[in-house]
């Protein structure tokens, strides 16, 4: 019975490639079939995941844009579990290695006790094989058969109890974010189980780090918002006065004596930030700089702001030109729509010299309208605009065009060249068909992704109606069984052109949309937890569609708390667009194509 459960077995890295390979060596032993392997990369910069899908293929791998902590990699391990309609998920830190029988043991407990939520096996230290771990030097001859807390280093959770705990919070980062989810997990009415015959051995912890800046910090902050959160308001005081004592008196006097500077300013800054609020990553690069050094440098900004402003104003009186910086370094659609701003401004200043800060400099190659971009030092504007600012439940042109003082704000534009097209045409035209449609399925959020059977069935539709050429598109996305396969095969640049060159676009939520709308291409977008009229304004050969489902558009008004953090915890706004809403849409944008390219052609 238990091996007709449906698995996922899945890790964390960030920069531990060795690491990685062992535990693919370790998790190929288990004894379990049918296992489907996950791993989260938390924005490696040692090749982890270039790596591990050339030798791995058969995993898949979620690369995060940067390090988002131990909560929000679990939580991606939750939604692909999710995704794959998984019984269960087996979380196995990268340097665990779990007995062969150790998974079958686990989900056989499990199927006998409907309650358990999360099942753990016996631990054992690596470096010593009798000795429990994180318990160092005593071995225990047996475990309690019901626990009331363990890490989520190596266990077994049920994903019905995951749908009803929901995810980790990622206000913590690192460190307490496994305890606050268990108790959560408790308060559904699920229990934690031990299961002793089950043995799995995990690696040796850090030394360094235990007295480490960073470990000290995360471990003082989160221990007071931990119990902050959790505990009545009367508890909480009597836990913050008695450990500000301990702190003040003993803690903190005695890393001094000790000589542990790293944990004595962590745990500073852990108990500073607690104070003021400030939750989620920390950057401790501003930690090691002397506070006068800090102070002095702020004070120094401030005068270079006023420096800017004056020189602004001077310069604008007397007719000199001006330097104007536009910073947005966001993500692809986000820059996309933002790109209204340098005619904005071009025309408010048209004796003026615009810089553009971007992540994606591809995206304003060719503007007509950027002098530079991304020209750093070698720039000293009299203007910054500061685009990267986002105001959830208000229309985005309204807002970014009143951040940049704009009074009109024309509709975002892509620029390429004719010679960029031809190569495209070159390299990506094959000639068999005159209907050429781009489909993009892939999209970060899954709260923003249409069902991938859906995807298959639309684009057999085309394939089959309209003999259309179907290239489906993607960074690092699954490829579709029909299609064209242009996932990671094209650089920005050359999607910009391909995209030129194309009848129709059906896409989720994302940059490769806007992208095409940007073009003139005939857009189809599938929108769940966003609403579409706040991003893009109304055009012709735009048709957003949006869930009919009351709870849609949780993003703007703010229920949706976190990015990709569905209220429901399981979201079902892009699985209720049905597929015949979507071919009637794209029906309707090929007539309107067909219609305007007749009426040139009789011109």
């Amino acid at each position: 019975m238990a091996q007709k459960q449906k698995v996922v077995v899945g890790t964390l890295t960030w920069n531990q490639k060795e690491r990685v390979f062992r535990w693919f060596k370790s998790i190929s032993k288990l004894d379990y079939p049918g296992l489907t392997l996950v791993v989260v990369d938390n924005h490696s910069t040692d090749g982890t995941v270039e790596t591990l899908r050339q030798s791995f293929p058969e995993a898949h791998v979620i690369r995060h844009r940067e390090n988002f902590g131990f909560g929000e990699g679990i939580n991606s391990l939750f939604r692909f579990a999710f995704e794959a309609g998984a019984d269960y998920l087996f979380i196995v830190e990268n340097d665990g290695e779990p007995d062969p029988g150790v998974l079958s043991l686990l989900v056989e407990a499990c199927e006998r006790n409907p309650k358990i939520g999360a099942a753990f096996p016996r631990v054992f230290h690596a470096d010593k094989r009798d000795q429990i771990w994180p318990v160092r030097g005593t071995t225990l001859e047996e475990i309690g058969s019901e626990i009331t807390r363990s890490p989520l280093g190596i266990c077994l959770l049920r994903m019905e109890a995951v749908k009803k705990a929901g995810y980790l919070d990622p206000d913590y980062f690192i460190f307490f974010d496994d305890a606050d989810w268990l108790l959560r997990l408790s308060q559904a009415g699920y229990v934690e189980q031990a299961v002793p015959e089950s043995r799995a051995w995990h690696g040796p912890p850090n030394e360094r780090c235990d007295n480490s800046t960073t470990r000290t910090y995360y471990q003082t902050r989160n221990r007071l918002y931990f119990v902050q959160k959790q505990a009545s308001p009367e508890r909480f005081l009597k836990f913050y006065f008695s450990t500000s004592l301990q702190t003040l008196f003993w803690t903190l006097p005695t890393y001094l004596l000790r000589g542990k500077q790293e944990a004595f300013r962590g745990m500073v800054w852990g108990w500073v930030d607690f104070l003021k609020g400030k939750r989620g990553r920390r950057e401790f690069s501003l930690m090691k700089e002397n506070v006068f050094v800090r102070r002095g440098r702020k004070i120094l900004d401030g005068c270079s702001a006023v420096r800017r402003k004056i020189r602004f104003w001077l310069k604008r009186g007397t007719g000199n030109r001006l330097k104007i910086r536009v910073r947005v370094d966001w993500n692809i659609g986000d820059e996309v729509i933002a790109s209204p701003v340098y005619q904005g401004l071009k025309e408010k200043y048209p004796h003026s010299a615009i810089d553009a800060e971007v992540r994606y400099p591809e995206l304003v190659q060719g503007n007509p309208f950027v002098d530079s971009i991304n020209a750093g030092n070698r720039f000293d504007p009299d203007l910054v605009v500061n685009l990267h600012q986002e105001v959830r439940n208000r229309p985005r042109a309204d807002y970014l065009s009143g951040f940049a003082g704009l009074d009109r704000w024309s509709l975002p534009k892509v620029y390429v060249k004719d010679e960029e097209i031809r190569q495209v045409r070159k390299k990506w035209f094959s000639g068999n068909s005159d209907l050429r449609i781009v489909l993009c399925p892939e999209v970060g959020w899954l709260a923003k992704r249409w069902p991938r059977e859906n995807w298959i069935r639309l684009a057999e539709y085309f394939i089959k109606t309209h003999r259309a050429e179907v290239w489906v598109s993607g960074k690092d996305g699954r490829p579709l069984p029909v299609g064209i396969n242009l996932i990671g095969q094209t650089t920005l640049r050359e999607m910009v052109a391909l995209l030129t060159e194309c009848h129709l676009f059906v896409g989720n939520d994302s940059g490769p949309l806007y992208l095409a709308v940007a073009v003139g291409v005939p857009a189809v977008g599938l929108y769940g937890p966003l609403d579409p009229s706040l991003l893009y304004p109304e055009q012709p050969h735009f048709i957003p569609i949006y869930s009919e489902l009351k709870c849609r558009g949780c993003w703007p008004d703010g229920r949706m708390k976190y990015p990709d953090h569905c209220p429901k915890v399981v979201p079902d706004c892009m699985s209720s667009i049905p597929l015949e809403r979507v071919i009637e849409a794209a029906e309707k944008l090929l007539a309107l194509k067909a219609n305007i390219d007749a009426a040139k052609i009789q011109n």
